[in-house]
């Protein structure tokens, strides 16, 4: 008989594969945050990405780059807090599109909660983190322990203070026509 017929037969659980990061995201559609991950995927070596929600054009990237990859289904709370358990680390991104994830890594005893806030969002969950990524300097205040925060660069160069606009006279213009070849203007 088999390891996993002898398993099954006993009711013993497989083994599961330990990672080093798991990477909670709820979505891996199209978009900046998606492309963040991507390159965290490839750069951080042993990494399981879970997917809470949609799957979209960057699932097949993120599969074929991550350790481990998961799309949750339903009941979902039980099904990530099971997936956590296989990482000290746990890196959370955008945590209000799943609220319930910062309670599910508090329950798999990871030894680490990390969270990556892009935008604007709820408070309350920095509570069960240990550390808040900001990539929105503007939301740092609403975190509810900012002490335990670093803010990073969203990779778009901003200065410190908006040039004034030059008078349209002072300023080269450049036209541009976008246009079907077969449609006259």
């Amino acid at each position: 008989m088999n390891a996993p017929r002898f398993a099954a037969k006993v009711g013993a659980l497989p083994r599961r594969k330990l990672f080093a990061v798991s990477r909670v995201y709820p979505r891996m559609t199209v978009g900046g945050a998606e492309s963040d991950i991507l390159v965290l995927l490839e750069d951080i070596g042993d990494t399981q990405m879970i997917v809470t929600e949609v799957e979209g054009p960057a699932a097949a990237l993120a599969q074929a780059r991550a350790s481990g990859y998961m799309h949750l289904q339903a009941p979902r709370f039980h099904n990530l807090w099971k997936a956590l358990q296989c990482s000290p680390l746990v890196h959370l991104h955008t945590i209000n599109d799943h609220p319930l994830a910062p309670l599910a890594a508090q329950f798999s005893d990871a030894k680490v909660i990390v969270q990556t806030v892009h935008n604007d969002f709820d408070t309350e969950a920095s509570h069960f983190v240990d550390h808040s990524i900001v990539v929105a300097p503007q939301t740092r205040w609403r975190l509810a322990a900012p002490n335990r925060s670093t803010v990073i660069s969203s990779g778009i160069a901003v200065p410190p203070e908006v040039q004034p606009r030059l008078p349209l006279n002072a300023r080269p213009v450049r036209l541009l026509e976008v246009r079907r070849p077969d449609k006259p203007m």
